[in-house]
Order: C-alpha cells, then structure tokens, then sequence
C-alpha cells in the first residue's frame, strides 16, 4: 500500500469510528475500495492491451472467427466481439482469401492525444511483441497529411499501429490492424 493510501486509509477509519452509523461506515467504506481498488486497476492497463492484443493475434488462426459478430454490416464488415479499451469502433473483415481485425480511434485533428495515443500503443506494442517480431517502420503514403506506422511481422499475422492525419475529416486516427497474411 502507499504512503497516500495508508494515510487515506488511516483518515477514514478514524472518521468511521467518530460516526458510528451503519451508513456511514457503508459509504466511507465504499470510498476506501474505490481510493485503493481504483489506482491499481488503471496500473493494468498495459497488462490489459497486451493480453487483448495476444488474444486477437491467436484468433487470426482462425480468421478471428471466435471474436467476429454472428452479422456482417453492409460493407462487409462484422463488428468485433473483442473492442479494445476505448476504441471508436473495431470490427474483422473476412473477404475470400483473408481476413483483419480493426481498431480506430479518433480525435479531432492535429490534436496532441491522438499523437501520445499512438506513442502509448506503440511502445505498448513494442514491448508486447517486440521481441518475436522487431517493429518496422512502415512506408510513407502519397498525400500531404501526416501519416506514421509500425509493423510487425508474426507467424500467423502482420499487427500495424498507426496514426493518420486526415483533413477532409477533420480527424486524425489511430489505427491497430491485425492482418492475416
């Protein structure tokens, strides 16, 4: 436990034995499960990221059929069952001969977070997969806005990270795919 935590823990128990009431003591204690239970839960979220990203890696064996909605949208394709920790939208296309898995975040353009949100997947990618499958930069794109990625290559799949500016949106996104070769 922290010092912060202790001290708060502490506090809040000297307060529960100045009230003395049942609901009182309910209330503060649901406020020390939330001073203690919250910050680690925020700690596992690099933890969390890895372990999604290993479970959408090993379903694109199967052409991440056991994380792809029953029904396919009009553009074919099926809203994921697995959705990574907020994401806009991800969903798996299945056309005949392949298969991906989509995640898009988006963020109004040029906007700081969208650039420390691909550095945050990006490193957490790095240190999730790095070591099987060292991280390439990927090629440039033809257009004036900003576009960067990272890929890397596995057995069984291809995982890109990217960030992209995309002014006729007014977007910029940041994009995980999980490609079967």
């Amino acid at each position: 436990m922290t010092g912060l935590a202790a001290g708060a823990t502490g506090a809040i128990v000297r307060a529960m034995e100045l009230l003395g009431s049942s609901h009182a003591r309910g209330s503060l204690a649901l406020l020390l499960v939330c001073l203690l239970v919250v910050p680690r839960a925020s700690l596992a979220t690099d933890r969390s990221y890895c372990a999604a990203l290993q479970t959408i890696i090993a379903a694109s064996r199967t052409g991440f059929a056991d994380i792809a909605g029953e029904k396919a949208g009009e553009d074919g394709r099926y809203p994921a069952t697995l959705i990574l920790q907020e994401a806009g939208t991800c969903s798996v296309s299945r056309p005949p001969g392949t298969a991906s898995y989509h995640c898009v975040w988006e963020f109004p353009l040029q906007k700081p977070a969208a650039y420390a949100k691909y550095k945050t997947m990006e490193q957490e990618t790095d240190a999730c997969i790095g070591s099987r499958a060292p991280p390439q930069d990927d090629q440039g794109v033809n257009h004036p806005d900003f576009y960067a990625a990272r890929r890397y290559d596995l057995e069984s799949a291809g995982v890109i990270v990217s960030v992209k500016d995309k002014s006729v949106l007014n977007r910029t996104l940041v994009n995980l795919w999980v490609v079967v070769p």
